[in-house]
């Protein structure tokens, strides 16, 4: 696949991936975060990748687009609270189902990478496919530790959130 704003080298095992738009610093834009999600589902599905390093083109790297975009959303705060309601919704749905867990301890949750596990692991990869299916991805968890795990970060919207809880509670009904 050919990309834009970044660029991917691969071999021996480690795939570079490299932010390439040296004129702002490598600052991120919609571009850059929508060609990275789906740079790292190609790498994601390339079993010969077992690691990836991030580098920027160019002499610096800067988050000053990011910093723009958060202004934009409200500031620190709002982003704060935002990020606290998409985290409380997979939650809430993680401690009262009987099919999903979460593997964390309540006071050392995350409110930016969240793991869980289904009921019975045989079911993970059909969840994955039916979770592709709608447009929900990079939720396989860490290989070494495996099942689930969804990373809401700051360009997450509360809408992908609630449509991941919603999958989540369909697929419980489905197979729970």
């Amino acid at each position: 696949m050919t990309y834009g704003t970044i660029e991917i080298q691969a071999g021996q095992g480690v795939a570079v991936l490299w932010l390439n738009r040296p004129e702002v610093r490598n600052a991120f834009n919609e571009t850059m975060i929508a060609e990275l999600t789906a740079a790292f589902d190609q790498l994601e599905a390339d079993r010969a990748v077992r690691a990836v390093v991030l580098a920027g083109r160019g002499k610096v790297f800067c988050a000053g687009a990011d910093l723009n975009w958060m202004k934009k959303m409200g500031g620190l705060g709002e982003m704060e609270k935002v990020n606290l309601l998409k985290a409380g919704l997979i939650y809430q749905y993680l401690d009262g189902s009987r099919f999903f867990s979460s593997p964390v301890a309540k006071e050392d949750r995350s409110i930016m990478n969240i793991p869980f596990r289904l009921k019975d692991d045989a079911l993970d990869e059909e969840f994955l496919k039916q979770a592709r299916a709608r447009g929900l991805t990079q939720l396989k968890g860490h290989r070494s530790v495996g099942g689930m795990r969804a990373s809401i970060y700051n360009a997450m919207p509360v809408e992908g959130v609630r449509a991941l809880v919603q999958f989540m509670r369909e697929f419980e009904a489905r197979h729970g």
